[in-house]
Parts: structure tokens; sequence; C-alpha cells
């Protein structure tokens, strides 16, 4: 009996080894390591360990879920990492790879890319097949367009492109309708494709630093955001539709060369901050006095005379108006009529 139960005691250690041996959240971060059973590795990081290239024996990571390798010297993934079936996660930043395999839509459980920091210049147009990906971020590469087949990706819920040289959007952006946040400031684009307006799930939008002239007249249908940013294009104008944005509470549009906006801006029930410095406004719309939700408005660098008759925002609390030219008598109006509210005349 006795030697039955050591036995016993035996086999159910020797299980629980074997469990925690292969348990999936176990990370490896060597390779020597990893390949005495590779079979058992499900998470690899392999981060800032001077890598040039990755072995095409990684074909024997057939379990591997993650992939992690981060502050390399990449420039390339060899073709093998296409057959790893069970890829979900490859995080890949601050390498310097150029290309991406050609199959990569063979990773058919692939949900996160994060590739920041390299040389792209173009995606493989595989990358439509892959239709379970929910997030792709390609920060700070060299794209100058995205593939059409991207609309494919129809569970993308992230996509971040700041910091590329892309000038436009596939025609087919709107297919995307579980895209929730949009990365693309610092690139060079000049227009959205109407399409733009069907991703009506977007929560946040960065736009910033493009060479943005106009926007849809139906952006107002982006009825789910809540950030966005515009600041630093060339807009010379806001579609009246932006009075949809009822979730927006700041709204940076500094940098531009509006003349006006629109007076449906006093139904963006929740906008608290605005930001409009450095553009060419006169005047502002007499609903953006008249809102109960706005708390600071910046609109220093205008051409501002005057403010509308009424001034009803007594929540406001910062208006900043520096170097506009409004005379002393207009001054002493605003100041009277918005005893409460902390007020910049100061000429530059």
């Amino acid at each position: 009996m006795f030697v039955q139960i050591n036995f016993l005691c035996f086999s159910f250690c020797l299980f629980i080894f074997s469990l925690l041996q292969a348990q999936p959240d176990r990370i490896y971060s060597d390779l020597n390591t990893a390949l005495r059973q590779p079979e058992k590795v499900y998470i690899l990081d392999l981060s800032h360990q001077g890598l040039t290239e990755l072995p095409a024996y990684f074909i024997r990571f057939q379990n591997l879920r993650t992939l992690i390798a981060g502050g390399n010297m990449l420039t390339s993934l060899p073709d093998e990492i296409t057959k790893l079936d069970s890829l979900e996660t490859l995080y890949l930043p601050n390498n310097k790879l150029s290309t991406l395999p050609k199959d990569i839509g063979r990773l058919k459980k692939l949900r996160e890319i994060n590739l920041l920091y390299n040389n792209l210049t173009s995606l493989p147009k595989s990358i439509g097949m892959l239709e379970s990906l929910e997030s792709l971020e390609l920060f700070g590469n060299s794209l100058s367009h995205l593939p059409p087949e991207i609309c494919q990706c129809i569970a993308l819920k992230e996509l971040g492109l700041y910091f590329n040289m892309l000038s436009q959007l596939p025609i087919c952006i709107g297919n995307l309708k579980q895209l929730q946040r949009l990365s693309l400031s610092s690139n060079r684009m000049y227009q959205l494709p109407i399409s733009f307006c069907e991703l009506t799930q977007l929560k946040e939008l960065y736009l910033a630093k493009n060479e943005l002239h106009t926007l849809p007249e139906c952006i107002g249908n982006l009825k789910a955001l809540e950030k966005v940013e515009l600041d630093h294009n060339k807009l010379t104008s806001i579609p009246p539709s932006i009075g949809e944005w009822h979730l927006i509470t700041q709204l940076q549009l500094e940098h531009n060369f509006l003349t006006q906006l629109p007076e449906s801006i006093g139904r963006m029930q929740k906008l608290r901050v605005l930001y409009t410095q450095y553009n060419m406004l006169d005047s502002f719309p007499n609903s953006l006095f008249e809102t109960s939700s706005i708390e600071e408005i910046y609109a220093s660098d205008n051409q501002i005379k005057r403010l509308p008759d009424v001034l009803e925002a007594r929540q406001l609390k910062i208006l900043n108006l520096a170097a506009n030219p409004i005379v002393d008598p207009e001054r002493l109006r605003i100041r009277k009529a918005l005893s409460g509210c902390r007020i910049d005349f100061k000429s530059r």
C-alpha cells in the first residue's frame, strides 16, 4: 500500500510538473530554452536581443500564440512564420522591417499586429485575409498608400497610422464597420472618401497635422465620436453636420484657415473645451454662447472684433481672445457679461 501511495504521489507530481511546463502564460525569452520543448511554447519574448533575423526553424513553434521581438534589427520575417497557425499576437515594434511576408494572410487567428517604427513602405494584399484582426498599429513607418484589401479586415477595431506618408485612404474604408479608433495624424492626407462617413462605430479620430482642406458633409454621421483632433490642417470650413457629435467634450481646430464656425456647434451637448487658435475667424456663432456645456474657449490669433450680442455662457471659465483686434468698448462689454470668466485680451 505504501509503495502504491508513493507511486501515486510521484505520478501526481509528474502530472503537475508537466502542466506547469506547458502553461500558456509562461514567457520564454531564450531561444535555446524554447527549442527544447517547442510544442510547449505559447509566448516567446525576444525583445532587445540584437536579432537581425528570425530563423526558419520558427516553424517548430506550432502552438505559439504571442511573438514579441521589439527593439531588434530585423529587416524581414521568414516566410515560415506564416505557418504558425496558432499565432494571435505579433509584436515587432522598433525594428527595421521594410516588408512583410506576402502570405501573412494565412495567419487566420491573428488578432493583433504591432509594427510601430519600422521601415514599411507597403502592405501585402493578403492582409485582407486576416479575418480575426482587431488591432493594427503601424505608427512611424513610410507607408504612402494602403491596399484596398485592408477593407476586408472587417473585425478591425483599432487602426494606428500616425507618422506615415499617406495622402488618401481606400475608397472602401467604410467597410470597416467595427472600427473604433483611427489614428491618421502626421500624414499627408488631403481628402477623406465619402465612405468615411460609414464608420459609425468610430469613437476616436485623430487627423491632426495633415493637408485637409475640407471634410465630407456627412461627417456628422459619426455620432459615436468621443475624441477628435483636426488641428494643424488647411481647413477653410467645418460642415454643419458636426452638430450631431453629441459625445464630443473637446474639439481641436487650431492652426487651420477657418473663417467661421457653423451655428450647429451649439448642438454639441457635451462640448466643454474648444480650441480655435491661429485661424481666420472674425466672429463666433451665437449658439456657442448659448450652450450650457462650454467651459473653455481658446481663440487667440484670429480676426475677431466682436462677440455675439447675447453672452449667456455663465459656466464659461476661460476665454482666450489674445491677439485679436477687439477694441476697448467691446472688451468692457464682454467682461461685464462674463464676469465670472477669466478673459485674456493680451496683444502679441
